[in-house]
């Protein structure tokens, strides 16, 4: 028999099937951000993952950190409901970090676009020889233009301040879910 593989999202997850290789382990590979790695290697370590050797890899923003879990686990259903869960909450975080950064940018991207729209409107009304009109939309356009970067701060601050409580709610489950974890290892089953 051969080795089962199994990819979810970034992760890829190989398991010997079981009556081979007594003793044996399941191997993961991860791709985290570079940022969360240290966060993920910890959490990961309270789910009984080991490093597999094979150091960390990658470039830019991620990198891919390889991991082995022996298969002789105690717990190892409960543990693998609650790493997933945990990569869940994960993923929650991630998304609302892009979230800061991406509505803000959205939002003057379209305020930009607004004021653009302005300009051509005055552009099209001077050949037009509306002299009042051409002013109107000129000075609205610029008016936008130079609100854009004002509205990205405001934004960007507000949005930060909004999403750094959903984002601690989420670590506050991530720590629960990992004290659980640690708890089925060390054979004292799950704790609240």
């Amino acid at each position: 028999m051969t080795a089962t593989t199994t990819h979810t999202g970034s992760d890829t997850v190989e398991v010997a099937p079981h009556g081979e290789a007594p003793g044996g382990f399941e191997y993961r590979r991860m791709r985290v951000p570079r940022r969360a790695e240290g966060r993920q290697r910890d959490l990961a370590a309270r789910f009984g993952w080991l490093p597999d050797g094979s150091g960390t890899t990658g470039r830019g923003r991620t990198v891919e950190i390889g991991l082995k879990r022996p298969l002789e686990l105690a717990e190892r259903e409960a543990l693998v409901r609650l790493e997933h869960d945990s990569d869940q909450s994960l993923a929650t975080i991630e998304s609302l970090e892009r979230s800061r950064t991406r509505v803000p940018a959205l939002l003057a991207s379209a305020i930009g676009v607004i004021g653009a729209a302005a300009m051509a409107v005055s552009v099209f009304a001077l050949q037009a020889d509306d002299v009042v009109s051409s002013i109107v939309g000129g000075v609205l356009g610029i008016l936008l233009w130079l609100a854009a970067p004002i509205v990205h701060r405001f934004a960007s601050a507000t949005r930060t301040r909004r999403v750094a409580e959903q984002i601690h709610a989420e670590e506050e489950v991530i720590g629960s879910i990992g004290r659980q974890a640690v708890s089925l290892r060390s054979g004292s089953g799950p704790s609240s």
